[in-house]
């Protein structure tokens, strides 16, 4: 039986490969500490607001930038005086006589000129206190940076022990196949291979341990980069840092949009104080009109310029003022403890990660010390020099001294992007 494809067949075949081959790597691809951070900070419910807040920021500009158009309004009043005007002998020379009961509806469109300042300084004022908004909700989204990176360096430092449990597992499986053929030709007794068996057992439950640890830890990460993470998730983490870059903490953008919002307010108090000039014309229908001789319901209009100075703000402008220069020195001073506790922070994290660096070193030293006698023990072993009571508690010093350099390693690994984290950097 011959099966003819068509090109149409091949394609679809084509893509299905391609597509499988790019989850595979997906799924292969390690996962950096970088990636992380950028991924936990696109999936978290909260980055929603930044789209909010700039939605919000340009429907109130929008608003403010309607305060430039004509001002329209529509008024009407219907009244009953006691008294009008008139004039002695006035029927007799053809005036009549004024009707009590007056009517007017007009309209008013008024164009602000002077005005047009303060609209661009409010305008400029909302434009930074959208700055504000995003900058406060940038500052509070940075805590998510640290909680990422508690998950990654906690599931490193996992792996790291997971392989040093191998090496342990594989000291102890070569001192027990020596110590099983001893025993198999009568030179040793088989409680000595069960001491060694019970210390495998020992490692095969912190493996267990170890590897539920690491799965709780990858599902927390996933959730928080929004990808599915098993134990087959490969993380890797290269940190470097440099003891002299400035801090640059959103915080510090938080309290600079703050001050500049301060200076921005002073302004616009300056400018309310000033004159205000606008242009003006009303049109409307009424008894009397503007011929208040006049006892017939006419039409009639009046425009031109008008002036308004409301002299009752400068009562309270000097105690304005004051209050903003008291705001910008409450915003500077926090401004000035935050850099000093960061700077604290950024000290004693230098401090602790000379003091890994030396440790790590020391590990080293010591690691090569402990791999030199527990090969020197499996020889003794074998020979029955020792015992495997012995054998055992040098691979347990060697497994005590490969987890310390673990973590130490993951550790320092931990303190440099803590101090990426406090600098923002």
């Amino acid at each position: 039986m011959k099966i003819i494809l068509n090109n149409r067949y091949w394609s679809v075949i084509f893509l299905l490969v391609l597509s499988l081959e790019a989850c595979l790597a997906q799924s292969q691809w390690p996962l950096t500490l970088d990636s992380c951070l950028i991924m936990a900070e696109q999936n978290y419910p909260q980055i929603a607001q930044f789209d909010l807040i700039s939605q919000s920021t340009d429907y109130t500009l929008s608003n403010a930038q309607k305060g430039k158009l004509p001002q329209l309004s529509i008024n009407g009043q219907a009244s009953y005086q006691s008294e009008v005007t008139s004039f002695p002998g006035g029927a007799g020379m053809g005036v009549p006589e004024l009707n009590k009961d007056q009517y007017q509806l007009y309209g008013e469109v008024v164009q602000p000129l002077t005005g047009l300042a303060v609209i661009n300084q409010q305008k400029k004022i909302i434009q930074a206190e959208g700055a504000i908004s995003e900058a406060d909700l940038e500052a509070k989204l940075y805590a998510i940076k640290q909680r990422v990176s508690d998950l990654f360096f906690g599931v490193l430092l996992i792996q790291g022990q997971l392989k040093q449990s191998e090496l342990t597992t594989e000291d102890l499986q070569a001192g027990l196949s020596k110590v099983d053929a001893s025993v198999k030709y009568g030179t040793a007794l088989k409680s000595s291979a069960d001491v060694l068996k019970a210390q495998l057992m020992n490692v095969e439950q912190r493996v267990i341990e170890q590897e539920a640890t690491r799965e709780g830890y990858l599902k927390m990460l996933g959730l928080y980069i929004g990808r599915e993470l098993d134990n087959s998730a490969v993380l890797n983490s290269t940190t470097i840092i440099d003891s002299k870059q400035q801090i640059n903490r959103p915080e510090l953008v938080l309290f600079d949009y703050q001050m500049q919002a301060i200076a921005l307010q002073s302004e616009l108090l300056n400018k309310t104080n000033l004159p205000q000039f606008s242009l003006f014309f009303q049109g409307g229908y009424g008894r009397p009109a503007l011929n208040f001789l006049s006892n017939d319901f006419e039409p009639f209009y009046i425009g031109g310029l008008r002036f308004s100075w409301n002299l009752s703000n400068f009562y309270t402008t000097k105690g304005q003022k004051q209050l903003f220069s008291i705001n910008k020195e409450i915003i500077q001073s926090e401004k000035e403890t935050f850099l000093f506790n960061t700077r604290l922070n950024l000290s004693n994290q230098n401090i602790q990660i000379k003091k890994a660096e030396e440790l790590i070193e020391k590990d080293n030293e010591i690691i090569a010390l402990r791999d030199k006698i527990v090969a020197t023990s499996k020889g003794q072993l074998e020979n029955g020099v020792i015992t495997t009571s012995e054998y055992k508690t040098v691979v347990i010093d060697a497994d005590v001294a490969r987890q310390s350099l673990t973590l130490h390693q993951v550790e320092l690994m931990k303190l440099k992007n803590d101090y990426k984290l406090t600098s923002g950097n």
